[in-house]
């Protein structure tokens, strides 16, 4: 590998942006097919049947989790790491590190799908206005995130995006792409004879609680930001699901 000092324009372009947004895109229709299921079910009243024949909710919901995260994880999840794998996309370390934080978020991203699902009276508006929703609380902000040039607007938006489970996922993979992206150019300027005062920063631990991201600015000053890693990535993929479980619980029960 050929040695290149790290830039914004390098490793937030190409390494940090371009794979998550995919990513994003990818796991679309595997959120809206659940929330298109349990609209059409409320339509049909099939819940409330079940319940009069002595169904818990809480049975009915654990169900619903269990076999949609079934359906994530042999056709999204395990697709994904595979093909990261063979393209060499991703290091077999960083995969690893990926899968964990995936599994992990999975539930959380399908119950911020479930509650979602209570906006919507009829499946058309589910499959018409759903792509709007998750438009606006994953994709805009991570191009805002990404434009914005104060430093603790980004700060504090890279943390509240944490509540949204999906960014839990992009920003894990984001940071292990930035991870295996320093480790390759610490290798190739091992190789290259430069002077140490070209020496890229150290890569993050894949599974860091923060990592610094360097950011440069229109004068070249070099400004150090830490960020939330895939350690606390992991944090708020159980907290939202302890919140989101609670939420939907009492959201079915008290007005529904």
């Amino acid at each position: 590998p050929v040695y290149t000092p790290p830039s914004d324009q390098s490793h937030n372009g190409a390494v940090m942006i371009l794979p998550p947004m995919v990513l994003q895109f990818a796991l679309l229709p595997f959120t809206l097919l659940p929330v298109i299921q349990i609209v059409h079910e409320r339509e049909a009243k099939v819940k409330h049947q079940l319940c009069l024949m002595g169904l818990d909710v809480r049975v009915y919901w654990a169900v619903k989790l269990l076999y949609q995260s079934g359906v994530l994880l042999t056709l999204f999840l395990a697709p994904t790491l595979v093909s990261a794998l063979v393209t060499g996309t991703v290091s077999g370390e960083g995969v690893a590190a990926f899968a964990l934080i995936a599994v992990c978020a999975l539930p959380s991203i399908l119950l911020f799908a479930f509650l979602i699902s209570f906006v919507f009276k009829t499946k058309e508006a589910a499959s018409g206005f759903y792509l709007l929703a998750f438009t606006f609380t994953t994709i805009v902000p991570t191009i805002v995130v990404q434009s914005v040039t104060d430093l603790n607007i980004v700060k504090g938006m890279s943390y509240a995006m944490m509540l949204i489970p999906i960014n839990q996922i992009i920003k894990g993979l984001s940071v292990i792409l930035y991870a295996d992206f320093l480790k390759k150019q610490q290798e190739a300027f091992a190789h290259s004879g430069l002077p140490p005062a070209f020496k890229p920063p150290d890569p993050p631990a894949y599974l860091c609680w923060t990592y610094k991201q360097q950011s440069t600015g229109p004068d070249g000053d070099v400004t150090t930001l830490e960020m939330p890693g895939p350690g606390f990535c992991l944090l708020a993929a159980f907290c939202t699901f302890i919140l989101y479980s609670i939420c939907l619980y009492y959201l079915d029960v008290r007005l529904y």
